[in-house]
Parts: structure tokens; C-alpha cells; sequence
């Protein structure tokens, strides 16, 4: 079979290859040009992070640290200032709230018909599957067929 095919994609090739090299009509080969001309023209701010100056890209970085850095000072968020036991009482009262809301559901369960709770997981797994299928024909149609 890699034979057969091997042998396809050379006489495709030969084919193709023998073809007389043709020119763009005169009006694409002019817009061509011209787009690509205007993006050269673009300056580096407008083409993207990595066509900016160097010492642009370094004062930008150096700038990024020092406003996050002067975030967390402003906000007293340094290592001094957390309190270890503080953290665990925290999480403790996140449990234990996480713990009352899961005895509201479970004894709520026991209420509500099972035929309900059944209709409400076919209702969003349907639900689900129309967003996956929008999404999937919305990627079709802007992007894919470019």
C-alpha cells in the first residue's frame, strides 16, 4: 500500500511540477503588495511584545514587578504579616461551612422526587451538549473554512 501511494505522490509531483509557472492577476498582485508593505510599515508597539525595542520590553518588565511589588506592600501582604494559626481557622471555618451546605443538599435529596433530580441531569447534560455543538459550528464558520 506505501508502494502504491509512494508512487501516486511522484506522479502527482511530476504533474504538478511540469505546470507553467502563472502570474497573480494584476489587481490580488497589487492589494498582496500592498498589505504586505503596510505591515512593514506598522511600528514595532502595534506588531507585538517580542518587535519592541529591547530596553521598551526590559522598562516594561522592571515596571510590571515594581507596580505588583508596591501592590503588596500597599496591601500588607508580606510574608511578617501572615498568620499561620490565622490561615487554619480560616480553612477550618470554610469546612465547616462547605460541611453545613452538604447536610442542606443531602437532606433536601431525600425531598425532591428522583424523577426530578433525573430530568434536571438530562436538562443540562442537553444543555451542555447544544453549547458544544454552537461552539463547534460558531469555530466552523469564523475560522476553520479561512
Amino acid at each position: 500500500m506505501n508502494d502504491d501511494r509512494e508512487k501516486l505522490e511522484q506522479l502527482i509531483g511530476a504533474v504538478l511540477r511540469e505546470q507553467p509557472l502563472r502570474r497573480a492577476p494584476p489587481a490580488m498582485e497589487s492589494r498582496v503588495l500592498a498589505a504586505i508593505e503596510s505591515r512593514a510599515a506598522l511600528s514595532g508597539w502595534r506588531r507585538g511584545f517580542m518587535h519592541w525595542p529591547i530596553f521598551a520590553r526590559v522598562s516594561f518588565i522592571l515596571a510590571s514587578f515594581a507596580i505588583v511589588r508596591f501592590t503588596l506592600l500597599a496591601t500588607d501582604w508580606t510574608l511578617e504579616a501572615v498568620n499561620p494559626s490565622g490561615l487554619l481557622a480560616g480553612a477550618l471555618s470554610k469546612v465547616s461551612w462547605i460541611k453545613v451546605v452538604a447536610e442542606v443538599v443531602y437532606s433536601s435529596l431525600h425531598t425532591i422526587p428522583e424523577h426530578w433530580l433525573w430530568a434536571g441531569l438530562v436538562i443540562v447534560a442537553a444543555v451542555y451538549g447544544t453549547l458544544f455543538v454552537i461552539s463547534a459550528i460558531a469555530y466552523r464558520t469564523l475560522y476553520a473554512n479561512r
